[in-house]
């Protein structure tokens, strides 16, 4: 028996897909050898090992520094018989499905696609499929005309032919039904889960950050990539009807230009001049030490397929403010933490409520230590390879 997960998003900038195949793989391998992280209690009952799958993985000119959080206990494969460059591979999976499955791809007896990209199979393979959203589908104006049909098609594709579908939220798996006509027990619902641990990488961090955040500053944090659907002009302008009571704090902001981003970074500087602070991309050091020291995280976005940053607030010990919308509600400890994404005067509002209740501040990071340790990888981890076992089982 031979499981092949593809950690094609394994690259950087490393995207919430790529964090969901990073920790997901890593947690499966300790889950097999009774391991687990430092400070963490060893896997009770050990996985089999069939069930540790191999990982699909590409490289540019032979080199991919973000293969490094792998766990060096999993076997990796790449489609370098295809090629060498990352485009020519993804265009014999997407569109000669059948060529990867009788060759390189032919000695695994199950697949798990992790995001909206065809990783081939013949009839006598199963497959799972993780979807994590729908967003090119519900929001196409955001997305580029190739990435709409791309995903359109890899969403309907991946329902039909695959023999379980995990929903990374209820919010997604209500869309794919809703989209599709799927029956609704085809698709899990299997949350992404935390490493309590993980905040601890903060200090390999060099302040100030980026060279522009100091450790002593007053700020909240955006993290995430730059594009429309973040919202962040809106974040903005929040910020600046802030500014009578709160112009000591600064708006920063972490992450990587993805679509129409230099006007947003343009709007927070004409906007807010010093008081908007852009890092740029940050390493993994830097981001949980920022995070660790902000007053709070401030997503706006218009629509998440989970929130990942959210759950990375709650493990640095801070509160996490964002929208009233898609899978974000699941996340919420208290609906003061919430906002409409659309109305600038409610997103102030709720930031500066944040801002002057310390009490009410400490309660909800309170209720976030709790929720974090019942949220490890070790759980998702343990529930995926239930699912692999049941489709295995047919």
């Amino acid at each position: 028996m031979a499981i092949l997960l593809d950690g094609r998003p394994i690259r950087v900038p490393v995207s919430g897909v790529a964090r969901y195949c990073l920790s997901l793989a890593n947690a499966l391998v300790r889950l097999r050898d009774g391991g687990a992280l430092a400070g963490m209690p060893p896997s009770d009952v050990p996985l089999p090992g069939e069930l540790v799958p191999d990982v699909l993985v590409q490289s540019a000119r032979g080199t991919n520094a973000t293969l490094g959080a792998l766990d060096p206990r999993l076997r990796t494969i790449e489609l370098t018989a295809f090629g060498r460059s990352r485009k020519t591979q993804n265009l014999v999976t997407e569109f000669l499905p059948a060529l990867a499955a009788t060759t390189v791809l032919k000695r695994y007896e199950l697949v798990h696609e992790t995001y909206f990209a065809n990783l081939a199979h013949t009839p006598r393979q199963r497959k799972v499929a993780t979807i994590h959203d729908v967003i090119p589908l519900d929001h196409p104006h955001f997305f580029s005309r190739n990435n709409r049909l791309l995903a359109r098609r890899n969403l309907f594709r991946q329902v039909r032919l695959s023999d379980a579908v995990i929903a990374v939220s209820h919010h997604t798996k209500r869309r794919i039904v809703e989209l599709t006509g799927c029956a609704p027990d085809h698709v899990s619902v299997i949350g992404c889960g935390v490493d309590a641990t993980d905040a601890e990488q903060a200090r390999a961090a060099r302040w100030p950050i980026a060279g522009k955040l100091a450790v002593d500053d007053d700020y909240c944090l955006y993290v995430g990539n730059l594009e429309p659907r973040k919202n962040l002009g809106a974040l903005i302008d929040a910020w600046d009807a802030l500014a009578p009571r709160h112009r000591g704090v600064k708006l920063a902001v972490a992450g990587t230009f993805n679509y129409r981003a230099e006007p947003i970074v343009a709007r927070g500087q004409e906007r807010l001049g010093d008081r908007f602070v852009y890092l740029g991309p940050v390493s993994e050091a830097d981001k949980w030490a920022a995070l660790s020291r902000a007053r709070a995280l401030v997503l706006p976005s218009l629509y998440e397929g989970y929130g990942i940053p959210i759950i990375e607030a709650y493990v640095a010990d801070t509160l996490a403010l964002f929208s009233r919308t898609s899978s974000m509600t699941e996340l919420a400890l208290d609906e003061r933490q919430m906002f409409d994404p659309t109305n600038v005067s409610a997103m102030a509002a709720v930031i500066d409520h944040a801002l002057d209740d310390p009490a009410w501040t400490g309660a909800v990071r309170a209720r976030a230590r709790d929720w974090v340790a019942g949220q490890s990888w070790t759980r998702v981890a343990r529930d995926v390879a239930n699912i692999y076992q049941r489709v295995l089982a047919r």
